[in-house]
């Protein structure tokens, strides 16, 4: 059992965390082990991002003292709490980590493992399918190649057709 002196740190911890981020994503941590949460904590951290490990209760009181409301009651399992810089690049690092955890059999399903998302600053919650749907994304760059793609297959189509007429004339 935590002292009361550890537990207010960890809630001055959670505190200062939720005061830096800009999104919040709730995973299940059950039946994941160990060492794949430290992984999943190291990689975090290289992107500053974190992963905390806390008490329902104890996170309840942080919300309430940075006066963001969101329910934890449907939580029910171990859960982590993900503060993210970026909401869009956090929820895809997390979602890509997760999917490789499935891959390699630690679980049945990424989708059971991720609760919802928040959105601090503009104080709303994502529910479960809309952070899959962030996850599964592709990147910034990657878009702009396939939009870069798109934008330059009619053109390559339409230059051919006229260096074709060009040599029959």
């Amino acid at each position: 059992m935590k002292t009361k002196n550890k537990k207010e740190n960890e809630l001055k911890k959670a505190e200062e965390l939720i005061s830096k981020s800009e999104g919040l994503i709730f995973i299940d941590i059950s039946k994941i082990p160990t060492k794949f949460i430290n992984k999943l904590r190291q990689e975090l951290k290289n992107n500053l991002n974190q992963l905390l490990v806390i008490k329902k209760r104890l996170f309840n009181i942080g919300l309430k003292n940075k006066k963001i409301h969101i329910d934890l009651s449907n939580i029910k399992n171990s859960f982590g709490v993900i503060f993210v810089n970026n909401i869009e690049s956090g929820i895809s690092q997390v979602y890509k980590f997760l999917k490789n955890l499935e891959k390699e059999k630690i679980f049945d399903s990424t989708s059971e493992k991720i609760f919802f998302g928040f959105n601090i600053k503009q104080q709303k919650e994502l529910n479960k399918q809309e952070v899959i749907q962030i996850g599964t994304l592709p990147s910034r760059e990657v878009a702009l190649g396939q939009l870069l793609g798109m934008i330059s297959t009619p053109l390559r189509s339409l230059m051919y057709i006229l260096q074709e007429k060009a040599k029959r004339s």
